[in-house]
């Protein structure tokens, strides 16, 4: 046998439970589904944090503003016609992860400001993602460090600077690392090969010491079989050139992390600079 029960209750007690049991729903949705405020966090630690232009970035999720002065920046950027700041900012970016190094990038995004992209790292040498910051470019100035007589050029040799020569008939170089307990280039020469590709990269770049090259052009001299279009290079293009360039400074530069010679352009290609002095010994 069936038995009924039956709730007898006005509706105005209906009303209320019904529409707080929405209110209650609605509420939980919105603590679940509500991002993060990363500003109002930097805040309560600190509110200069906020006022200091802060960006994350990852291959997933790429650039992600931290806080109100990163936005604000950003919004600045984006606004200007033409503006190769964003373009830039990711090449920074980039360099970054791929190369594991800090990263400087000066007159970003104004005359005497410099971006500072630091790799932040998942594991030992795993890079999760990149931290930047603009601080005054005056901030970050240090003093020329002087060197040791270098030893006199040879006449087989190309002279680069005090730290490095390449062989004139051959795919050679010999490099002065820099000594981290001294800050000091090493007394002694360490020879290093350098494959064709790092070889033919290098010595058209020295051709024309200073001038920048875009990365169509030298991607092109490098792989002149793949076709690059008129757009510009794909992201695996870039990606290639980036890692070339990335392996040629750990063969030839003296502190791979604070690149002397190879010098990025970010936002258009690659420089070779030769320290002149040096090379008119």
């Amino acid at each position: 046998m069936t038995e009924h029960v039956y709730w007898h209750a006005p509706v105005w007690e209906i009303v209320v439970i019904a529409g707080a049991s929405i209110f209650l729903i609605a509420w939980l949705l919105v603590v679940a589904l509500r991002r993060p405020n990363s500003a109002a966090a930097l805040s309560a630690v600190h509110p200069v944090l906020n006022e200091q232009p802060i960006l994350f970035f990852d291959r997933v999720n790429g650039i992600t503003t931290m806080n109100d002065a990163s936005k604000h920046m950003l919004d600045q950027i984006q606004a200007l016609p033409g503006s190769l700041l964003i373009d830039a900012l990711l090449e920074v970016f980039l360099e970054t992860h791929e190369e594991a190094r800090i990263v400087q990038q000066r007159d970003w995004p104004e005359a005497d400001q410099t971006l500072v992209a630091i790799p932040i790292y998942r594991h030992s040498e795993d890079v999760a993602g990149v931290l930047a910051s603009v601080v005054p470019i005056e901030m970050l100035s240090t003093p020329d460090r002087p060197f040791e007589k270098p030893h006199e050029p040879v006449r087989d040799w190309i002279v680069l600077g005090p730290t490095l020569r390449l062989q004139r008939g051959g795919p050679t170089a010999h490099v002065r690392h820099i000594d981290p307990a001294t800050e000091q280039p090493a007394a002694i020469w360490q020879e290093t090969k350098l494959t064709p590709s790092e070889d033919a990269l290098l010595r058209f770049l020295i051709e024309q010491p200073g001038e920048v090259h875009t990365a169509e052009s030298l991607f092109a001299l490098v792989w002149p079989d793949d076709e690059v279009n008129a757009i510009g290079l794909r992201p695996d293009q870039k990606d290639r050139l980036r890692r070339l360039v990335f392996q040629l400074r750990q063969r030839i530069e003296p502190d791979p992390r604070s690149p002397r010679y190879l010098r990025t352009a970010h936002g258009i290609g690659y420089a070779c600079y030769i320290d002149r002095a040096e090379k008119g010994a």
